[in-house]
C-alpha cells in the first residue's frame, strides 16, 4: 500500500514523499502487510531537449524525515492511496496500482529500458487503453484539488 503526498516545488519540478507498506498477496487471500513501512523522498525534473523525459532521484528516508516533509504538503495536491502490485512480463518490469484516491482507477505502467521499446500487455489486464503522455493520468494531475 501506498500513501503518496506532493510537496511544495519550484516551477517545473516535482516532490512528494511516500509511505510504502509491503504486502504479500497470496493466491486467493486477503493482502498481509510484511515488515515496517518504507518512506521515500522524490524529486523529478524535466530533461532539456527531450519533452516527456524526466530525471527522476529517490532516497530513503526516515519516518520522521517524512512527518517533517509532510508539512511541506503543497495546498494545491491531496494525498494519493494506492494498493500496487509489480510483476514481470516477457523481460518487462510493471506495476499494477489499484487506486483508492483519489479515484477508483486501475493503471499498469511498465518500465523500459530503451524509448523505443515495444510493450508487451499481459492477457490478464484485458482490455486497455493507452495513457502514455495523457497528463490527466498522471499522479502529479490526479492529486490536484481540481481534478
Amino acid at each position: 500500500r501506498i500513501e503518496q503526498f506532493y510537496l511544495a516545488a519550484p516551477q517545473g519540478e516535482e516532490r512528494r514523499v511516500r509511505k510504502m507498506v509491503p504486502y504479500t498477496m497470496l493466491e486467493g487471500k486477503v493482502p498481509i502487510a510484511e515488515g515496517p513501512p518504507l518512506h521515500v523522498y522524490t524529486v523529478k525534473r524535466g530533461v532539456m531537449d527531450r519533452p516527456g523525459v524526466r530525471l527522476e532521484t529517490e532516497r530513503l528516508i526516515t519516518a520522521t524525515e517524512y512527518l517533517l516533509m509532510l508539512k511541506e504538503r503543497a495546498r494545491d495536491r491531496r494525498g494519493i492511496r494506492k494498493m500496487r502490485f509489480s510483476f514481470v512480463h516477457q523481460c518487462q518490469y510493471f506495476q499494477l496500482d489499484f487506486f483508492e484516491t483519489p479515484s477508483r482507477l486501475v493503471m499498469a505502467e511498465v518500465e523500459l529500458t530503451e524509448e523505443q521499446q515495444t510493450v508487451m500487455l499481459p492477457d490478464f489486464l484485458g482490455p486497455t487503453e493507452d495513457v502514455t503522455g495523457e497528463v490527466e493520468f498522471t499522479n502529479f494531475y490526479m492529486a490536484s484539488v481540481r481534478a
